[in-house]
Formats: C-alpha cells, sequence, structure tokens
C-alpha cells in the first residue's frame, strides 16, 4: 500500500517538471493535417534497498510504440551496443598487455539523443498541454 501512496505523491512531484517541458525534450506544436499521433503513458518503477524496503519512486513518460506506423514514425531501428565477441577481444588484449580497463555508465544519455524523424505524441494523462 505504501507503494501505491507513494506514486500518487511521485505523480504530483514530477508533473510541473513534464508540464513546463523543462529538460528540452519535447515541446508543444501545432499538429500537421494528417500526422500520425503517437500514444504515451506514465511507467513508475519502485527501487528498492538491499533489504528489500523502498528507497525511492522513479516516473518516467514513455510512448506506446505499437501506436508508431514503420516509415513514417520510424525507419530502421538502432542501439549502438558492442558485440559480445568484441567485448570478449578487446578484454583479451588488455589482460594480455597488462593494461587497466574503465567502465563508464552515462545516465540518461538517451534524453539528449537526435531523433531523424518527428514524432508527435499524446501527452499522457496529467500533463497540461494548450488545447488544440
Amino acid at each position: 500500500m505504501i507503494i501505491h501512496r507513494g506514486i500518487i505523491a511521485l505523480h504530483h512531484d514530477v508533473m510541473p517538471s513534464y508540464n513546463r517541458s523543462s529538460n528540452g525534450t519535447w515541446k508543444e506544436v501545432v499538429l500537421p493535417k494528417g500526422a500520425n499521433i503517437v500514444t504515451s503513458k506514465w511507467v513508475f518503477k519502485p527501487k528498492l534497498q538491499t533489504d528489500g524496503k523502498l528507497d525511492k519512486l522513479k516516473a518516467r513518460i514513455v510512448t506506446r510504440g505499437f501506436s508508431q506506423m514503420h516509415g513514417i514514425n520510424y525507419e530502421d531501428t538502432f542501439a549502438p551496443t558492442i558485440k559480445y565477441d568484441t567485448l570478449r577481444a578487446f578484454l583479451a588484449i588488455v589482460a594480455m598487455e597488462d593494461l587497466e580497463c574503465h567502465q563508464v555508465d552515462m545516465n540518461n544519455a538517451f534524453i539528449k539523443s537526435f531523433l531523424k524523424e518527428e514524432i508527435y505524441m499524446a501527452a499522457p494523462p496529467g500533463v497540461k498541454v494548450a488545447p488544440g
């Protein structure tokens, strides 16, 4: 039950920032005639501590991909990830040459990534947008 109340509280906490579009990931526009509108929804995820107690709640808006149309909302999909064999070869060279290897994880790097396509997304429930 605490997660449910926490999600409601989180929903009210994050709503102002989504309403302002403060991070520049989206903007309100006039919908072009004939444009395909991709629907969206809220996704809430509890983050737990090692003992299983609630640490924090996270919220994000996601598109509902099934409402996208190939050739209109997207072309080919691609995720810049390394192949397993390439990683194994790289780590083998690091080990053979007695080199140091460091890893970096870029949190939220996808937020500012560039899209070639224009995507028109309907705001999820609770996000205020101008009429029309």
